[in-house]
């Protein structure tokens, strides 16, 4: 087996040469409406593509496109939690190739990924309490939630929302 996969265009994705990747909104949508993040531990089905829509909301105008494509390797990759991310070096090199790429293909600064982390824990709080059983562990002290209420998305509105969005942000 080689390691390439079909992508929804129908073109091919070669994970030994993810600099070449063909990196399309449209394939990027429609995947991540379709991955349900937290491994799927949610009250209701909530997509990658949900996620990045409100992170971008979150962020300044600067930084709308980086928070909206701040996850789109996982097209490509999957969705791999965090924690288990951390016992994978070979996942996390493969995820960095990926996400430079997208940046480049997208034209957007490699340095706005950095500055997106405290978006991506505001949310990560935000989704929590929206989406998961609470108890009374505190696992983000520092990180609090937004103040937005969440109404998860079905997947072909997630994908409709998510081009949507690139659609505004990439006009302005």
């Amino acid at each position: 087996m080689t390691p390439v996969i079909q992508l929804y265009s129908g073109e091919y994705f070669d994970y030994t040469r993810p600099d070449d990747g063909p990196y399309h909104i449209t394939d990027i949508a429609r995947s991540l409406s379709n991955l349900c993040r937290y491994t799927g531990h949610v009250s209701h089905f909530y997509s990658v593509a949900q996620h990045c829509v409100l992170a971008s909301q979150m962020a300044p105008p600067f930084l709308q496109m980086a928070a909206l494509l701040h996850d789109a390797a996982e097209a490509y990759l999957g969705d791999v939690n965090s924690p288990l991310k951390t016992m994978l070096p070979d996942y996390a090199r493969l995820e960095e190739q990926v996400e430079r790429a997208l940046f480049e293909r997208f034209h957007v600064p490699w340095e706005q990924m950095a500055q997106i982390k405290s978006i991506d824990w505001k949310m990560l709080a935000t989704e929590r309490f929206a989406l998961m059983p609470l108890d009374d562990t505190n696992y983000w002290p520092d990180h609090h939630p937004y103040l937005i209420n969440i109404r998860p998305w079905d997947p072909l509105e997630a994908e409709q929302q998510y081009l949507n969005r690139f659609m505004e942000i990439y006009r302005r």
